[in-house]
């Protein structure tokens, strides 16, 4: 069973991309996925001095996010739109864990109060991601004015976004799959 992680990138209070990660961990678990939604301010991250592998004592929280990355084989991440762009939280989460997220598949859903549904961001994410040298997955949802699709208990529950997130959640775990296959041949990995 492959572990399939959600990274929620804010770490705002009262945020909506928590209920649209909780979703996507439950598409992933009912597709057979071990999976967490992994929130970078719970317990929050510090600013990046330097990776943890390079570090004599390394901050409990970064160590913590580092073990869950390191062990996962593939990634979602939840991105809401800041003013155009990728939260700096998340930048700062994604540059402590470069050896443990590189060469793994990777599914992007961005999330915004707007009508735009956090294209900015998005593009921003999959430059930076795909940068590190993840494999980041082709399918999207673009989840715009999320907070007109939670229902009374404060969760996705608009059946065409969980059909589009299922979608990036399908990619995520063939491509997880299609890895794991070639690690299972020869772990002839191109170093970087």
């Amino acid at each position: 069973m492959p572990f399939v992680p959600v990274l929620l990138g804010t770490t705002r209070e009262a945020n909506k991309s928590a209920a649209v990660a909780r979703a996507a961990h439950k598409l992933l678990q009912d597709l057979g996925a071990d999976s967490q939604v992994l929130d970078i301010g719970d317990p929050l991250i510090p600013p990046l001095v330097e990776r943890r592998r390079m570090l004599d004592q390394v901050d409990p929280a970064v160590e913590a996010h580092g073990q869950a990355l390191d062990r996962a084989d593939a990634l979602v991440v939840v991105v809401p739109e800041y003013n155009w762009g990728i939260p700096g939280v998340l930048k700062n989460a994604l540059d402590h864990f470069l050896p443990e997220l590189k060469r793994k598949p990777v599914g992007v859903i961005p999330v915004s109060a707007g009508g735009g549904g956090g294209r900015c961001a998005l593009v921003q994410t999959r430059t930076v991601l795909s940068a590190m040298g993840m494999v980041v997955v082709p399918e999207t949802c673009l989840i715009a004015q999320v907070h007109r699709l939670l229902d009374d208990a404060g969760e996705i529950g608009e059946p065409d976004t969980l059909k589009h997130m299922g979608r990036v959640v399908e990619q995520v775990l063939w491509w997880e799959h299609a890895a794991r296959l070639k690690r299972a041949v020869s772990d002839d990995t191109p170093s970087r």
